[in-house]
């Protein structure tokens, strides 16, 4: 298992398993990504970047990407974090509605020097 530091008591943490999850200690909220959903979350980081850029010069920004297994990520105005959070479809609808499952990044976690990136924060995970 090894685990890398995010900022604000949160880490990366790779499992034996090949899991991968983004962890609060202090809450104990978690994302958790199996090997086919964090590639398919990193084929995503260039327009997360793109988005994140946006919401932080204060464009509107409503952006939601479904990356697998009922998780999405998703940046929007008025919130400065990054949700990573699973959906699901309540019986009889067609919506889809967020749980309790998940964790907001915050942007400060994501800030490097030239601005907020998320790539360049797992990058090196990656």
């Amino acid at each position: 298992m090894k685990f890398f530091s995010i900022g604000n008591d949160r880490i990366l943490k790779l499992e034996k398993n090949d899991e991968i999850r983004i962890l609060d200690n202090s809450t104990k909220k978690e994302a958790v990504f199996t090997p086919a959903c964090w590639a398919s979350f990193l084929l995503s980081l260039d327009e997360i970047d793109n988005q994140l850029r946006k919401l932080t010069h204060g464009e509107h920004v409503a952006y939601r990407i479904h990356y697998g297994g009922g998780w999405h990520v998703s940046l929007t105005k008025g919130f400065r974090c990054i949700d990573l959070r699973k959906f699901y479809v309540p019986f009889g609808e067609t919506t889809i509605k967020p749980t309790k499952t998940g964790i907001a990044l915050r942007l400060d976690e994501c800030e490097m020097d030239g601005g907020p990136t998320l790539s360049r924060t797992l990058a090196y995970v990656a």
